[in-house]
């Protein structure tokens, strides 16, 4: 729009001088206008490059959204694979716990039992050692009792 009436601008102010006879002032003028052409020119380039640019900032920002999505997901993923070994780990905590209470159980228990097994040696060999006298008292009487 500005390039338009510059050039209708140059055009009039030409035709004028023109007709005063003034060439000098007539080719500043041409001058300037094409200096406001070429400067038309360039506007309308950059804005072409700058609506290439906002194309490109506009892909980009959706590639970086997707990607940062995909992120997302992964890391809600991997959130929910820490709270599963997490409470994988509780349970196995737990279990070794048992294990423990377990262990020390057997371990009583085997205290217990060896004791038994002691007693029981011990009472077996009272036991053998009285047999032993009552079988030596059998054969006393016996000896003495045969005429």
């Amino acid at each position: 729009m500005l390039l338009v009436r510059v050039s209708i601008l140059s055009r009039v102010v030409k035709l004028n001088q023109l007709l005063q006879g003034n060439l000098a002032q007539i080719s500043s003028i041409e001058l300037a206008a094409r200096r406001c052409e070429r400067r038309a020119d360039i506007i309308n380039q950059l804005g072409e490059e700058v609506k290439e640019l906002n194309q490109i900032v506009q892909e980009k920002d959706e590639e970086l959204s997707r990607m940062e999505d995909i992120a997302n997901r992964q890391n809600a993923k991997q959130a929910g694979d820490i709270r599963q070994l997490e409470a994988e780990l509780r349970k196995l905590n737990q279990l070794l716990q048992e294990k423990g209470r377990f262990e020390k159980q057997i371990r009583m228990l085997k205290a217990q039992v060896s004791g038994m097994v002691s007693d029981m040696d011990q009472q077996k060999e009272k036991y053998e050692e009285i047999q032993g006298m009552i079988y030596n008292q059998n054969a006393n009487n016996l000896y003495h009792d045969s005429p």
